[in-house]
């Protein structure tokens, strides 16, 4: 797979697991969700920083192009549900969805699959 290919597949992965985290969170409060819904959503915010980290590593102009993202964070929260998941604070990813965070990358992606059809 060519490396243009790889990015786009980064960015569809943004915007398919993005969504389904924003449609597990719903307009629930955290304390409102089963603790198997917050499991996948760990999962899912997991898999979209994972997806982050990749496209970054594919396109580092990421960063200078979309200024307003907070890629670091996005790295952060990804490590710590990687390597630190048994002191998750479950509150912190639930609000990256709730606080808008998925919609910013959902917003990227779909920029940059529009840039990329060009």
């Amino acid at each position: 797979m060519r490396p243009s290919d790889r990015l786009i597949s980064r960015f569809k992965d943004i915007e398919f697991y993005g969504e389904r985290a924003k449609n597990t969170v719903g307009n629930r409060r955290l304390d409102e969700m089963t603790p198997v819904e917050i499991d996948a959503l760990c999962y899912l915010v997991l898999v979209v920083s994972e997806a982050v980290v990749k496209a970054l590593a594919l396109e580092p102009a990421l960063e200078l192009r979309h200024r307003d993202i907070p890629w670091r964070e996005i790295r952060a929260i990804g490590n710590r549900l990687r390597h630190a998941y048994a002191s998750v604070d479950f509150q912190v990813v639930h609000q990256v969805v709730e606080n808008g965070h998925i919609d910013q990358l959902l917003a990227v992606a779909r920029a940059e699959l529009a840039r990329s059809a060009d």
